[in-house]
């Protein structure tokens, strides 16, 4: 478990540097001092850090001009994903990610998942021109909220736990700077040592046409 001062993402925490060979950096963020960003900087790189998983083929992940970039085919369904090879500590933490492009028109989907195991996480997720927020207790879907997807207002997606509350609270920003909280939830799923996915699908038929899903700009910030 990854807390306090190590480096989720390869980094030591320095506030406000840059690393040079990777691109990453790490930032104080919302007054937090050592928040970490993974930029996707190339793809040798994030595969030191996370596992890649497709099914069928011409479901693929790659890196493209610092973004992480999800395909999936037409006519076929299937899905690709990144998980993270570490865990983190959620514990008051806040996890959050940039969604330049989202796939989630009817038959697919795009989501980002905090998660224990396959059973147990919470997500976003477009799908059927919605942004969704639930969680998903021993594959059971709970507390769910949606609202339509707006790709301009919902660019910036966002975990945050409150310890005293015992919650666990969805986020969205245009900006990156300025969030508004669009759910919360009891956490059902314990907080805790946690790992992160990245991903789309397609379901029954899938797309017409094959699509993408981009990703950019991952923080994680302890407390």
């Amino acid at each position: 478990m990854l807390t306090g001062c190590d480096g989720v993402f390869g980094l030591t925490h320095i506030p406000d540097r840059t690393d040079a060979q990777t691109g990453d950096s790490e930032v104080v963020i919302d007054g937090r001092e050592h928040c970490e960003q993974d930029m996707f900087p190339d793809l040798t790189t994030v595969l030191t850090r996370w596992d890649r998983a497709t099914t069928g083929v011409g479901f693929d992940v790659n890196v493209e001009a610092g973004e992480l970039v999800v395909r999936v085919p037409a006519n076929m369904p299937g899905l690709a994903y990144v998980r993270h090879l570490a865990n983190i500590d959620m514990t008051e933490a806040t996890l959050t990610v940039e969604v330049p492009r989202a796939i989630g028109l009817i038959d697919s989907e795009t989501f980002f998942s905090v998660m224990i195991d396959d059973t147990n996480f919470y997500f976003f997720d477009v799908v059927n021109g919605q942004l969704t927020m639930r969680v998903r207790s021993l594959n059971v879907d709970k507390h769910l909220a949606m609202m339509s997807y707006d790709s301009a207002a919902h660019r910036f997606w966002r975990f945050e736990h409150d310890k005293v509350l015992g919650q666990m609270r969805f986020f969205t920003s245009s900006d990156g700077t300025s969030f508004t909280m669009r759910h919360s939830m009891p956490t059902d799923v314990a907080v805790g040592p946690m790992t992160i996915e990245l991903g789309a699908a397609t379901i029954n038929t899938g797309l017409a046409v094959g699509s993408e899903a981009h990703f950019d700009n991952l923080e994680y910030c302890p407390p």
